[in-house]
């Protein structure tokens, strides 16, 4: 297999001043922190810099690490790694409040060209991801009315009314 090295990666850690083994003991202690298991070596890394694949947690943490190693932001494309198009980092995900926002949505969706690559993970935070759900399934989009209005409360008289009257013996 013939790849090509990856020039940025070198480059940004020649500027971080890290070897293969730093960058990967920083990148296992930053995911141990984060209670994330990776088990990233020199190895690893040097495979990186040869042109190999990573995954995109994996890129997320190294350039994080590189990041506060420099004391500025790098992102996984500032290191060689996906497509620099798109995002790459987990972005905010939220149910959309308004009925024109839905609309927008599905017509981004309906944009998405049926031959354009599709990647091997969806890189969302699990929070993210759970809070949309979660306003999916309790919130209803301004403007769209419930079947019935919920108007009538029911309170102690309406209770007492249907409660079982007990007589003494």
């Amino acid at each position: 297999m013939n790849r090509e090295p990856n020039a940025q990666l070198i480059a940004v850690m020649e500027q971080a001043k890290v070897s293969n083994k730093g960058l990967a003991k920083r990148m296992k202690d930053t995911a141990n922190a984060r209670g994330i298991p990776l088990g990233t070596t020199h190895v690893s890394v040097q495979r990186w810099r040869d042109g190999a694949g990573i995954q995109p947690q994996t890129a997320v943490i190294m350039a994080d690490v590189l990041s506060a190693k420099l004391s500025r932001r790098v992102t996984p494309g500032d290191l060689g790694f996906f497509d620099h198009a798109r995002p790459t980092a987990p972005q905010p995900v939220g149910y959309p409040g308004t009925v024109s926002e839905v609309l927008a949505t599905l017509g981004t969706l309906a944009d998405e060209s049926v031959g354009a690559p599709v990647d091997d993970q969806l890189v969302i935070a699990d929070g993210d991801l759970s809070s949309a759900v979660l306003s999916w399934m309790i919130a209803r989009p301004d403007g769209i009315q419930a079947d019935r209005p919920g108007r009538q409360r029911v309170g102690m008289k309406q209770n007492a009314s249907k409660s079982i009257r007990m007589t003494r013996p």
